[in-house]
């Protein structure tokens, strides 16, 4: 008893705080999880803004809502949404309780598992505005999604001269292109230990042999992504630069939000992927917009490209776009180019042995839309960020 009292007394005296600060910050800024730190009064705020409003589901800004007089939504309905906290089955049985139908929802927006906070802000907002100047890619990365996701309306403005030179890692293409693809042409799908998503090893061990003749070639400073839609492959290649800072290894969802001066791409699907699975990944567009626009001078993508071009939509568009790197590669044996050795370091292989190797401005509001519904706060879904995608 005397611990709950005390816990209610300290927070009391926290709220007590808050209000002395009110007065005196004007901006704060929280993420969806910790707004309930903030007093629970209507119209708290003068204006709420929130911001990558397509990753947050509806009720998540609920609560942000009701402390604001005014709303700013930015958000990107072409990137990833929000991943859902409940089945279908159980948003079908609260439907029911509280005796709204599926078409109510589907009107308004508000059909948790389609829409996201952006969807029903867009809905219902008074106006909408594109921020349609683009600051992070080279041009030829950010037109593949210009035209296929923004049906051209974006300014690619970006400025090459202050980015990092693309590269060849196989030291072969000078100049290199902004859009390669490493084709490993006899790759093989197959599933993880878990049973419940992809890898491709040959295609992991390209990755790795791409990544390794970058960080050689590439300025010290310079930062290298490895993206692939699937865990399983992320989580065989994630532990081969564990160590090294300048290389991060992710999911797209992981990635979105971020950005590398050189991505690496591993779409994982080949031949034998059950269509199926081929067919998801290769209908998933917001998946692939993100995965493409995390490079900022080069996006190398290490696949089966003949597989790819056989498919349909961004990652088929993405295959005709990108020149064709490692020409020397033997195929009889499956050697790739090998990067100059530097004595002592060594790096892990994704297939679990060990191998030598080398060792190791302005904001970007492409695609955003503004929808508008003095203090104010700042919200994003996750707490940490610092960049915007």
């Amino acid at each position: 008893m005397q611990q709950r009292l005390q816990a209610l007394r300290s927070r009391s005296g926290f709220q007590r705080s808050q209000k002395n600060l009110m007065a005196h910050i004007k901006g704060w800024a929280v993420s969806t999880h910790s707004v309930r730190q903030l007093e629970l009064t209507p119209k708290l705020f003068d204006l709420v803004v929130i911001d990558e409003a397509s990753q947050c589901s509806i009720p998540s800004v609920l609560p942000l809502l009701f402390r604001a007089r005014r709303a700013l939504i930015i958000g990107d309905p072409m990137q990833l949404g929000h991943i859902p906290g409940v089945s279908p089955q159980q948003e079908q049985r609260a439907r029911a309780r509280a005796g709204l139908s599926a078409a109510q929802l589907e009107h308004h927006r508000l059909t948790y598992h389609v829409y996201s906070s952006y969807h029903a802000a867009e809905q219902h907002g008074d106006s909408a505005l594109l921020l349609d100047e683009h600051y992070r890619c080279h041009p030829r990365i950010a037109d593949i999604v210009n035209g296929y996701c923004y049906a051209g309306q974006l300014q690619v403005l970006t400025d090459v001269r202050r980015q990092v030179p693309a590269v060849d890692p196989a030291g072969a293409a000078d100049p290199a292109p902004a859009l390669g693809w490493v084709d490993v042409p006899r790759g093989e799908s197959a599933l993880g230990g878990n049973g419940r998503s992809w890898r491709n090893r040959a295609e992991a061990e390209a990755v790795r042999r791409v990544v390794d003749a970058l960080l050689e070639r590439l300025p010290q400073d310079a930062t290298v992504g490895v993206v692939t839609p699937f865990r399983a492959q992320k989580e065989a290649l994630a532990r081969v630069w564990r160590d090294d800072d300048r290389v991060r290894v992710g999911t797209v969802h992981a990635f979105q939000g971020g950005q590398r001066d050189v991505m690496v791409l591993s779409p994982v699907a080949t031949h034998n992927t059950p269509p199926r699975t081929t067919h998801w990944v290769a209908s998933q567009v917001n998946l692939w917009n993100v995965a493409v626009t995390r490079a900022k001078s080069q996006l190398i993508t290490v696949g089966a490209h003949g597989f790819w071009q056989g498919q349909s939509g961004l990652p088929t568009l993405l295959a005709e776009r990108s020149a064709l790197l490692g020409a020397d590669i033997d195929e009889a044996e499956g050697r790739w180019w090998r990067p100059r050795r530097r004595p002592g370091s060594a790096r892990n292989s994704p297939t679990g042995s060990s191998s030598t190797s080398p060792s190791a401005g302005s904001p970007t509001w492409s695609g955003r839309r503004w929808s508008a519904a003095t203090r104010w706060t700042c919200c994003s879904p996750r707490p940490g960020r610092t960049r915007r995608s």
